[in-house]
């Protein structure tokens, strides 16, 4: 459970939560779907800092990627208040 999990910081390591890679790749999976699936221009994406700054840095190609490939824009914006594995992913543009 070590490549799934990591020691939680919210509860001070006594449970776990999903790893950023794994909360990561589940919000590249909705946005995936969305995309496929929305007749509008874009895709909203609100997600916590961290999962922001790897979508944005470490999966920037991919998403550019879907952009082009779709032609519709995603647009990822950074909630605070949001958990580390609290993500929504919306159709805009309708």
């Amino acid at each position: 459970s070590g490549i799934l999990c990591e020691p939680c910081y919210y509860c001070e390591g006594k449970g776990f939560i999903k790893s950023k890679t794994t909360v990561l790749n589940e919000v590249l999976r909705e946005i995936k779907r969305e995309i496929r699936e929305t007749p509008g221009n874009t895709v909203c994406v609100f997600v916590n800092p961290d999962i922001a700054n790897l979508l944005l840095e470490e999966e920037r190609a991919e998403i550019d990627e879907l952009e082009r490939k779709y032609r519709k824009r995603i647009v990822v914006t950074v909630r605070d208040d949001f958990h580390q594995e609290q993500f929504e992913v919306d159709r805009a543009g309708i």
